[in-house]
């Protein structure tokens, strides 16, 4: 499965990358630093 990880280089984020790899899914770590902002929006 791949999944994408908000925050992927932080802190605890690294930890779920190499934790979600370890079983074998295909992470896609998402940050500022790669160019990625997230955001929410309340309706």
């Amino acid at each position: 499965m791949k999944i994408a990880v908000a925050g992927g280089d932080g802190r605890v984020g690294r930890h779920i990358v190499d934790v979600l790899k370890g079983n074998g899914h295909e992470v896609v770590p998402m940050s500022r630093s790669t160019g990625v902002d997230v955001f929410c929006t309340a309706s």
